[in-house]
C-alpha cells in the first residue's frame, strides 16, 4: 500500500505513476509547441522544478494544476490518470486522434499552425489553390483510385 506522504503534493516521488504523470505532461507541453523553458516561464516556476516534475522526481501541488488548466487548458484528469483528452478544450486536439502514418508529427504540426498562425493559413490556402488548379487532372485521377480501393471488399 502507498504511504500517504508519497501522494502529498510536492513530495518526493519516483514511482511509475509519477513518471507516467511526467510523460503525460511532456506530451501536453509538446502539443502546445512550448519548450520546457517557455512553459516554466509562463507558469512562473523554475525550469529545474519543471524538469523534476517531468522526470518523475517530484510531484506538483494544487497551484501547478490550477495554472496548467487555466493558462493552457490542460486536463488535470489526463495528467493524473491518463484518462480523457489532453486538453479541456477538445477542439484544440481533435486531430491528434487521427493517424497520418509516417507523417503524423508533421501533419499535426501543420494543422496546429493552420489554426494558430493566420499567415500560415493564408500561405497554405494560396499554395493549395495554385497546386489544385495546375494539377487538377492528376488529383482527380488519384481521388478516383483511392475511392476504388475503398470500395473493394
Amino acid at each position: 500500500m502507498t504511504d500517504i506522504k508519497s501522494i502529498e503534493p510536492g513530495s518526493q516521488a519516483g514511482s511509475d505513476t509519477t513518471l507516467d504523470f511526467g510523460n503525460r505532461l511532456k506530451i501536453a507541453r509538446g502539443q502546445l509547441h512550448l519548450s520546457q523553458r517557455d512553459f516554466a516561464a509562463q507558469l512562473d516556476i523554475a525550469g529545474s522544478y519543471l524538469s523534476e516534475i517531468e522526470s518523475g522526481k517530484t510531484r506538483p501541488g494544487f497551484e501547478f494544476f490550477y495554472k496548467t488548466s487555466k493558462l493552457f487548458k490542460i486536463n488535470p484528469v489526463y495528467l493524473l490518470h491518463g484518462e480523457g483528452g489532453v486538453f479541456l478544450d477538445t477542439e484544440r486536439q481533435w486531430y491528434h486522434d487521427i493517424d497520418f502514418g509516417s507523417l503524423n508529427r508533421e501533419v499535426h504540426d501543420l494543422i496546429w499552425h493552420l489554426f494558430n498562425a493566420p499567415t500560415v493559413s493564408h500561405a497554405m490556402l494560396e499554395f493549395f489553390a495554385r497546386y489544385k488548379y495546375a494539377n487538377e487532372d492528376f488529383i482527380t485521377a488519384e481521388i478516383k483510385k483511392t475511392r476504388e480501393k475503398k470500395e473493394k471488399p
